[in-house]
């Protein structure tokens, strides 16, 4: 075994000074090297650092930044992989389930959510001047309180839905994880931003064509996910109607927005 060379120890020692406060250390032992090279191990903690961190802040840790630090520690690559899990439900090894129970992130809902208000107040806008059929164009005007809904159909749906599924969890003793569910409806809601540009069309069917795809394909990423959890606690019997909660709730949310909007 090679001793590691100064230019080895310097960096290292360097590394370990600006990462301060960051919950890990570079290490030149004889472990973590060989050939005067840093080992994957030590390479894979300097780069991502533990990702499972979660700091005990106390009863009022909610009400700080340093409470929600943790859920926003994710690189490009884990929003691609979550990203491409709820456009694709099909595709698995590892599922979105096991990404999100071991370190749900807040960082992917919260600019889906973003993007998705957007789209909703100016899409409708939109579709509603494609449908203007008064005789001056110039008359019509952009309706603002399209954001308002906007904000809170997105809102009911980030926060409301997962929150009332934990408290049926509660209930029938299934420990659903309220930062899994938030995550997991966050991501269920990307295919309702193209959507939104499709239902621009001055065609009433194809809005609700396309309304009804996307729910049940956001559906689908939803249950496939949920089944492989709750199964683990539920027997079939018990299992069927919470699995119809999430998708009767699912509904009545597209179904509010088709009719709110377009």
């Amino acid at each position: 075994m090679m001793e590691p060379s100064p230019d080895v120890k310097a960096a290292a020692a360097a590394m370990n000074d600006r990462s301060h406060g960051l919950h890990f250390d570079v290490s030149v032992g004889d472990e973590d090297l060989e050939d005067g090279t840093m080992s994957p191990k030590a390479q894979d903690t300097l780069l991502h650092g533990n990702k499972n961190n979660r700091p005990a802040l106390g009863l009022c840790g909610c009400f700080t930044l340093g409470f929600y630090q943790p859920y926003f520690n994710v690189d490009t690559v884990d929003i691609q992989v979550r990203l491409t899990r709820a456009l694709i439900p099909f595709k698995k090894d590892p599922s979105f389930k096991d990404l999100a129970l071991t370190n749900p992130d807040a960082y992917g809902p919260f600019w889906i959510s973003a993007t998705l208000i957007f789209c909703m107040a100016s899409c409708s806008n939109i579709a509603s001047w494609l449908d203007y059929e008064g005789e001056d164009p110039s008359k019509w005007s952009y309706d603002f309180s399209y954001v308002a809904t906007s904000m809170t159909m997105v809102g009911i749906y980030l926060l409301a839905l997962p929150f009332a599924l934990w408290s049926v969890g509660k209930y029938i003793s299934v420990p659903l994880p309220l930062s899994f569910l938030v995550c997991l409806y966050g991501y269920s809601m990307v295919i309702f931003i193209p959507t939104m540009f499709v239902c621009t069309a001055p065609s009433d069917a194809a809005d609700w064509v396309m309304m009804l795809f996307a729910m049940a394909w956001s559906l689908l990423f939803l249950l496939s996910n949920m089944w492989g959890y709750i199964a683990e606690y539920l027997p079939k019997e018990k299992l069927l109607p919470l699995l119809s909660f999430i998708g009767t709730t699912h509904l009545i949310w597209v179904v509010l927005l088709k009719l709110l909007f377009f």
